[in-house]
Order: structure tokens, then C-alpha cells, then sequence
């Protein structure tokens, strides 16, 4: 059986990395979300670059249903052992697309983020997670 989940979530998210350039403070805020996942402590993760979100408040069933999701999607394919960066496009300074390959014992799992920072400060504009490789079509 092919399982094939993907899940879309856009929120806005005040960074505590402003001082980095663009794709330095968004690798840093995906490289330390991606770092809590691999913990296991998945609701931490998403707590984490969730905080201050207008989303907790307008689409709380939303997020709780992204953490479970996360969480089934990980006890399906066992440990993880590790992540990558295997995509980066930047669009001037402001905005940037990440793609990770997430490496687990059983199958990968897809990760891509969107950030955004119009002035000062970071925001996350989009996270999708997927176990369909062609999603790295779109990365390319």
C-alpha cells in the first residue's frame, strides 16, 4: 500500500533570527524545527515556529491536527536518522523556498518551507511535508 500524505499548512511567524541574511535565518528556523522532529518531540517542534502565529488563535484544529499527522506520518517509517538540505531558492532577499529530504530507517519524508521577511523580521509563510518524491519536482 502507497501512502502518500501531504499536508499544507500557511502561517505567519515572527523569527528570533532577523539578524541572519535571508537564507541563513531561514535555514537556521527549518534546521531547528527539523532537529525537534528528529528528537521525537514533534509538538515542541511545531510549538516552537508556531509561536506567536495568528494561526494557533484563528486555526487551532488545524495545528492539532498537523502535529498528529506529523506524528503517525513518523511512527510509520521508524527513526530518524538524519535531514538534508537538497534544495534552496532564494527570490531576492526577502523570500525563500527550502527543501529537505528527512531520512528515516523505512522511506524518506519531504519537507519544504517558505519564508518571508519584509523588514526586520522572519515570518514562515508555508510548510508542507509529503512522502511522494514528486514533490521534488517542484524543487527543481
Amino acid at each position: 500500500m502507497k501512502l502518500k500524505i501531504a499536508v499544507t499548512l500557511i502561517v505567519f511567524v515572527v523569527s528570533a533570527s532577523s539578524c541572519f541574511a535571508a537564507s541563513d535565518g531561514a535555514k537556521s528556523r527549518s534546521g531547528l524545527f527539523l532537529e525537534g522532529i528528529k528528537a521525537g518531540k514533534v509538538e515542541a517542534a511545531y510549538d516552537k515556529i508556531l509561536k506567536g502565529s495568528p494561526m494557533n488563535m484563528i486555526q487551532p484544529q488545524s495545528v492539532v491536527m498537523l502535529k498528529q499527522q506529523t506524528a503517525t506520518i513518523l511512527s510509520f517509517f521508524g527513526k530518524v536518522i538524519g535531514y538534508e538540505l537538497i534544495h534552496e531558492e532564494s527570490y531576492g532577499s526577502s523570500f525563500v523556498e527550502l527543501v529537505y529530504i528527512m531520512k528515516l530507517e523505512d522511506a524518506p519524508i519531504f519537507w519544504k518551507f517558505y519564508f518571508y521577511k519584509p523588514n526586520k523580521e522572519w515570518f514562515v509563510t508555508g510548510v508542507t511535508f509529503n512522502t511522494d518524491p514528486d514533490l521534488l519536482k517542484t524543487a527543481e
